[in-house]
């Protein structure tokens, strides 16, 4: 290249870095909040700029003296180091190395005041003969300064908050870099390469970007842009196309020089290329809409107030129950979003493999038929998890390709967007959202908030349907419980009936057997309408009254006293009682002296023995069988429907004993070992005699 080319090439390339850095201090000084990090980095661009305005100056015509370059480029490079060590000040507080507090002001101080003093004392042409000796070493220590700091800034920076800092410390090391490189060729060849010295102001600019988004990722010197996105983006967009033309023609007048005889031609073909290719970009809709959703993402603040969002929606749904079902507040959630007056929810019906109806919000729709799960809507937003926009999709189909809404949901005026419900990434359901009131304009953070909203209600509704089917399976749980306790109490009410039958043959004429088979048969008859009471109860509640122990203990030993061996009642304290249903008290001690009786030979011992220890009434059901094991009580004894009895036994006896036991506010305990008996001792609060007598309310198990 010529040098008047040089020249020419030297001053754009220092005008685009002063153009790019007088941009960026303009959006800094809209933004800044006044504090100091903010203004230092305000400072830096400034002084950049005008750094970059007298190399343009310099470069095309020369006029200005060597002094005046080198006070510009000793002040560009420390407003930038100074930068950084307030960054690194900023970080470790009064922690900070001297060498970063102290040293790096005086190694800078030291350079400038180098130069200037040998320009001072010999003039200006000394300084043009000193460079080797100052400006050179100053400017490579200063860059190599630079650089340093600017790992020290990343490295001692959390991991966590990295991302924060990255492109700062790549902006600026890239501006450091570029000076180190240039100097140290300068200091081996004693002079300065022009083509790398004209060069930096392009390389300078591309940094601009990388400042810029470091700017917007840190609150305390971030931009705050109010500038209308239009703006911006076809601002954007000149400056681009500008960038685009001169390298476009850097890249002609090279060909042009170097290309002989078919220069021309390649010239023309490479401008007629560069034209095709920034006609695509300029007149792509697709290519602009990204451009759009970039610096809406980068340069200004958020259309939401994220934070405020969440707690409205957690609030939102965290009511449900109380005012409206979950249903109807997840349309809720969804439509104040984008201003709606309300929606309509389609769930998925796993049974019948459709999406039905399940709520409306201020939507008058009707009857609305269910949606296949395999029709066209549910695959695409099961595919795609797009919003999909009604009024979009009504004028250009196209763009979401192969989806059909159905008639009902594209009706015009009626729905205006359709937003996915996902729970780890299934589709469950859908809601589609009235018409907003007002004008409204869809954008990429209102997908992406429904979207979100989306994800968070998917969540929502499946922990209320899996809660709704949880309590449902413990309704018919506790149902089936209840059964399986009455057919217990059934079977010991049915073996006395067959005991009587049994006998009544044989000793039908006897009076005191008719006499006994009658009011054994009449007990049972209450027992069952006992039962019969409870069921319809739904096995809640009974009677609680003061219950007799002496009395219950002999009436436990009449219904046992068919069977080998015959029960032995020592009887406690006279009067000692408990509140209880006589009938489920009774039935639980039954059950305990007949597994004992069955434990035991009938020429063994089973013992009933009542007593008291200041508050408690103790109940003792004593035998001296085989026993059982630590692992057979551990494991099995007081588990349901795990009986050893066979086809005999429905295992539950037991296990019904110490639950209305522990109900009572008492404990049932087994000291027991194989080959030595078992002891099963029930402990219940027990009734003061003087309360006993002051209520009058005694009454014997009947």
């Amino acid at each position: 290249m010529t040098e008047s080319g040089m020249q020419f090439f030297g001053a754009v390339s220092y005008g685009l870095a002063a153009v790019a850095f007088l941009g960026l201090s303009t959006l800094l000084v809209a933004g800044w909040r006044g504090r100091k990090l903010g203004g230092l980095l305000l400072a830096a661009c400034v002084l950049t700029a005008i750094w970059a305005v007298l190399l343009a100056i310099q470069a095309y015509s020369r006029p200005l003296p060597l002094w005046t370059i080198f006070v510009a480029e000793m002040v560009r490079i420390g407003v930038w180091i100074f930068f950084l060590r307030a960054l690194l000040m900023n970080m470790a507080g009064s922690g900070a190395p001297g060498i970063i507090r102290w040293g790096v002001p005086l190694v800078w101080i030291a350079g400038m005041a180098a130069g200037l003093w040998l320009e001072s004392t010999s003039g200006p042409e000394a300084l043009a003969d000193g460079a080797g000796q100052v400006w050179l070493p100053a400017g490579l220590i200063l860059s190599l300064i630079g650089i340093s700091l600017v790992e020290q800034l990343y490295r001692n920076t959390p991991e966590r908050s990295r991302w924060a800092v990255k492109l700062l410390c790549l902006g600026i090391g890239s501006l450091f870099a570029y000076d180190l490189f240039l100097y140290a060729q300068a200091m081996l060849l004693n002079s300065i390469d022009f083509s790398i010295w004209s060069s930096r102001g392009v390389a300078f600019a591309l940094t601009v970007p990388l400042l810029a988004i470091a700017a917007r990722r840190n609150p305390e010197w971030s931009l705050d842009v109010f500038v209308s996105r239009q703006v911006v983006l076809y601002s954007a967009t000149l400056m681009g196309v500008g960038i685009y033309l001169l390298v476009m023609a850097l890249g002609g007048y090279y060909i042009r020089a170097f290309g002989g005889d078919w220069g021309t031609v390649v010239q023309v073909l490479f401008f007629f290329g560069a034209g095709v290719v920034l006609m695509t970009v300029l007149f792509s809709s697709q290519l602009r809409a990204r451009a759009k959703v970039f610096l809406s993402k980068h340069f200004y603040r958020n259309k939401y107030e994220y934070r405020d969002e969440w707690l409205r929606l957690i609030g939102t749904l965290s009511s449900a129950g109380a005012e409206k079902p979950i249903d109807e507040l997840s349309i809720q959630a969804l439509a104040q979003v984008v201003n709606s007056p309300g929606g309509m929810l389609w769930m998925l019906d796993d049974e019948n493999h459709q999406f039905v109806v399940t709520a409306q919000v201020e939507c008058a729709a009707g009857a609305v038929p269910a949606i296949d799960k395999e029709d066209s809507l549910p695959r695409f937003l099961s595919d795609r998890g797009w919003v999909v926009d009604v009024d979009e999709y009504t004028v250009s189909p196209a763009r979401y390709g192969e989806l059909l809404v159905p008639a009902e949901l594209a009706m015009p005026g009626r729905f205006r967007l359709i937003v996915p419900i996902n729970h780890h990434g299934r589709l469950i359901g859908f809601v589609a959202l009235c018409r907003p009131d007002g004008h409204f304009s869809l954008t990429y953070e209102d997908t992406d908030l429904l979207k979100t909203i989306g994800q968070q209600i998917g969540g929502y509704l499946s922990l209320d349907r899996a809660s709704t089917e949880l309590a449902e399976s413990r309704q018919f749980e506790a149902y089936n419980r209840l059964v399986t306790f009455m057919m217990h109490d059934l079977k010991n009410i049915i073996a006395q009936q067959s005991l009587v039958v049994s006998n009544a043959e044989r000793h039908k004429r006897n009076p005191d057997f008719v006499d006994d088979a009658i009011a054994t048969i009449g007990n049972s008859v209450e027992r069952m309408q006992r039962l019969l009471e409870q069921l319809q109860r739904g096995g809640a509640g009974g009677r609680s009254q003061h219950v007799i122990l002496g009395d219950l203990a002999a009436e436990v030993a009449a219904r046992c006293a068919g069977r080998k061996p015959e029960p032995h009642i020592e009887p406690g304290p006279p009067g000692l009682s408990v509140r209880a249903d006589p009938e489920r008290l009774t039935a639980a001690i039954e059950h305990l002296v007949r597994n004992a009786q069955d434990a035991t030979p009938d020429t063994g011992e089973v013992a009933l023995e009542l007593e008291q220890d200041s508050g408690i009434a103790i109940i003792r059901i004593r035998d001296n069988g085989g026993g059982m094991s630590e692992q057979f009580v551990r494991e099995r004894l007081f588990r349901p429907f795990d009986s050893t009895k066979g086809s005999k036994g429905m295992g539950i006896g037991a296990y019904q004993a110490r639950d209305y036991v522990r109900t009572l506010g008492g404990e049932l305990k087994v000291d027991t070992s194989p080959g030595d008996g078992a002891l099963f001792t029930i402990t219940l609060p027990r009734l003061g005699a003087e309360e006993d007598i002051a209520t009058g309310t005694l009454v014997a198990a009947k």
